[in-house]
């Protein structure tokens, strides 16, 4: 599930900056010496993908790896959960911390009772 996501994330990262500098998606193949097939690939997310391939699409861009994988924003976000985390335990004895702990992972485990 992760690695779909992952792909995903790079697709539409890739489809964003790519119509951000007004190209094409034939443009952007012809940039990174890629066919139309391998850019439309990416963009849909699919799987199956040579880092190889994502190192050309960034550099045709003009962007480092982690923007176009989004991995900087993913461990921007992680960090505010973390310090989240902190500012509502600061000053909770580690039995009130661990009681919090269990209750949220029984909401999650009935949660996955419940498919959206």
């Amino acid at each position: 599930m992760v690695m779909k996501t992952l792909y995903w994330t790079i697709g539409n990262n890739v489809r964003r900056l790519r119509m951000k500098n007004g190209l094409m998606q034939e443009e952007l193949a012809e940039k990174a010496l890629l066919s139309s097939k391998a850019i439309q690939k990416v963009e849909t997310g699919r799987s199956g993908m040579y880092v190889d391939t994502f190192i050309r699409i960034a550099g045709a861009l003009n962007v480092s790896l982690d923007i176009l994988t989004g991995i900087g924003e993913m461990e921007k976000q992680k960090k505010i959960w973390q310090e989240t985390f902190y500012i509502i335990c600061h000053g909770k004895s580690t039995a009130e911390i661990q009681y919090a702990l269990e209750i949220v992972e029984t909401i999650f485990r009935l949660k996955a009772n419940y498919p959206d």
